[in-house]
This record gives C-alpha cells, structure tokens and sequence, in this order.
C-alpha cells in the first residue's frame, strides 16, 4: 500500500519536515477495524471516505495515545469491534524522532476490563506518563459546541491543555477534588468535626493557588502567540475570573490561600444546603474575539469555529517552542467547514510547524491546498483502499 499519495497542490506553502512523528499504527479489534496496520512517513495524513467509512475511528485511536477517554469520551468497553469475539481492542504506534523511536501501546489487557493498560517502550506505566512521550490535541465537530456549554466544560478543555505543559496540573486538580468531594460528603451528613473541615479546606486552598498559578502560567504563554501571527483566522485570548483573579495583583499567595480557607468556612452551611461550593476554582473562563473584545459565545457559528482552531494551533507553536517532542494534532471534519482562504491559512500554518497532523473530510478537494506535503488513505467500509 502506498501511504504516500497525495492530491494535486494549489498553493505554494513552505514545508518544515516534523521532527517527531507517528511511523507506525496498529489497531486491533478497535472499532470497525478487526486489524489494521499503517507504515507511514513523517508527513501529514489526510484520511478521506464517505461519513461512516472509519476515519474518525482511526483519529479516536490515535487520541487513546494521551491520558483521558478519548476524542469520543466513550465507555471503554464501547470501543471494542464487533468481531472481536471476546478479544480485547489494543492501540500500538511508534514514534519517530531526532533521538530515534518509543514505542506506546494502550488497550484492556481483557475484554472486560474497566480501565485501560498504558506500555512505554514495553514496561506498564500510567496514562499519565505518556505526555513525557508527546501531547495529542484534537479538535471534533463536537468542540463546536464548546463555547455554548457550561464553564465546567471550557475549564476541563482549557485544563487539558495546561496539563500537556504542565503535567503536575493534573495531579494538583486530583488533590483539590479529592479534598472537594471529602468536604461535601461530611458536610451533606452532617459528621464532621471542625478540625477536619479546616484541613480539608487548607487543602483545597492551597492545591487552588497551585492550580491557579499553573493555568495563568500557560495563559501568559499562549495568548501572545494567539495574538502575534497575522492569519485568515480570528484572534483568541483567554482570561479568568475568580476569587483568586479578584485578589492576585493586590494581595500575597499565602494571603490568598488564607482568605479562601476562612470563606469556604463561613460558608459551609450554604455549601451544606446546595451540595456544591460557592467559592470554586474560578468563577468564569472567557473567550474573546480579540480586536473586538467581543465573548465568543455572541460570535456566529463560522467565528466560534475559527476561533477555537486559532487557539488550538497557538496551543500547538507553545508545545513547538516549549517541549522536546512536537505534538500530534487531529483534526476531525475540520477542513470542509472552512473557506479558501482559511483552508489555505491552515495548510501554511500546519506545513510550516513541522507537526504531524492527521485529517478526515469526505471531499478530497478540500485538501488541494496541502499539495504533496500530505499523504493520503483512502477509506472505504473499515479498509485501506
């Protein structure tokens, strides 16, 4: 099978070949596919089929390469091919880089497993080792829907990331939800005693402002190059809103961590009756349209669109600048709801990064802009054509 072909170029785009890259794929009972296996080379991979061919599948897979539960966020056990006759599903790929390869296998060890095993380079490790192999981002047709969600999914999508950076974040958030979750049981029965209460909320104070400095640490980075690349695509920047932004510029960290202590005390009888904290993490996590100011959510559907994939490929060049390996970005049905010129913008933007990106459409057209910088599968019924 030639992986290599591509669609005929339209636009001149400087090339930068990826330093780091998948080589190899192996899916096994994942999905519609029973097996498959992909020898491929550093470029980009456009993935093309009619909807319901399998090329989303394969993008889901890749996704199972980062911790979490995937682009889809299924049941594991949901993720298993019909064929696979009491088989477990399993992900397999190897990655290329300047230093020379690691290998990364996920899967069940059996079919009715609940979590997942993690393998680098042959030896179990937890998911939470596998950012130290890359980051894996991905934007879906159901990302659309981000910004008209509630603010707990703009801050899991927005956490997400500042773990990819930052891989104490994750182990931090754990803590203070631990913490979370210990206060309201003692506080919804009635049981604890004072002492207790106030070490849980130190604690959760404390894993707050640890929290809080880590995501401003990666705002700092990521709005400017948000706002620096002058592109087809609207600039985005972030910003917080909480009872530790309100007090930040004006008052000490152990300051802070105090007065959240003692206002998670003198509310504990509110927090008792509603079940949920009143003073959280961060009150509101914003998304501006920049040279507007205008909130993203009052932004069309086509600005909503460009603006989250003008924040992820500013969330790629900080991984690019920052970390060793170049991340992997998946982009599921993204080309075809943009217009020529933002489709061209795209093609520039991920040529000249130097990353690996995988990307399904229906109409091999939209791709022309890419030229031979990609290489191209055809998918048909779960199979390479």
């Amino acid at each position: 099978m030639n992986t290599d072909a591509h669609v005929n170029a339209s636009v001149a785009v400087p090339l930068s070949a990826p330093s780091f890259w998948i080589k190899d794929l192996t899916l096994s009972y994942f999905r519609s596919y029973t097996q498959l296996s992909l020898s491929l080379s550093s470029k980009s991979v456009v993935l093309t089929g009619h909807n319901g061919a399998g090329k989303t599948n394969i993008l889901e897979a890749l996704s199972y390469l980062s911790p979490g539960r995937g682009l889809r966020q299924a049941k594991l056990g949901h993720v298993t091919s019909l064929d696979a006759e009491n088989k477990a599903w399993a992900v397999y790929a190897k990655f290329a880089h300047e230093d020379g390869e690691d290998e990364v296998g996920t899967g069940l060890a059996t079919p009715h497993d609940e979590r997942r095993t993690v393998k680098i380079n042959h030896t179990v490790a937890p998911q939470s080792d596998l950012p130290k192999i890359t980051s894996i981002f991905w934007m879906t047709p159901q990302i659309d829907q981000l910004l008209n969600e509630g603010m707990g999914h703009r801050r899991r999508f927005v956490d997400k990331l500042v773990a990819s950076l930052y891989p104490a974040h994750t182990q931090h958030l754990h803590r203070y939800e631990y913490a979370l979750r210990e206060r309201s049981h003692l506080l919804k029965d009635g049981q604890g005693d004072d002492v207790w209460l106030s070490s849980l909320e130190k604690k959760m104070a404390e894993e707050s402002m640890a929290i809080h400095s880590l995501r401003q640490s990666f705002l700092s980075q990521i709005n400017p190059l948000s706002l620096a690349p002058e592109t087809a695509f609207p600039k985005a920047s972030l910003s917080l809103e909480g009872f530790i932004e309100a007090r930040a510029n004006d008052m000490a960290s152990l300051d802070i961590e105090e007065a959240l202590a003692k206002t998670l005390r003198q509310n504990r009888v509110d927090d008792a009756r509603t079940g949920e904290v009143k003073w959280g993490l961060i009150k509101r996590l914003l998304i501006f349209a920049c040279g507007t100011q205008k909130k993203a959510e009052f932004c069309s559907t086509g600005e909503q669109k460009a603006l989250l994939l003008s924040f992820i490929l500013a969330n790629v060049r900080l991984h690019v600048r920052e970390k060793k390996n170049a991340p992997i970005l998946l982009l599921d049905e993204v080309v075809a709801h943009l217009d020529e010129g933002r489709r061209e913008a795209l093609c520039s933007e991920i040529l000249s990064l130097g990353v690996q990106s995988w990307m399904t459409g229906t109409d091999v057209d939209a791709f022309a802009p890419f030229g031979d910088g990609v290489q191209h599968l055809k998918i048909k019924n779960g199979q390479i054509e």
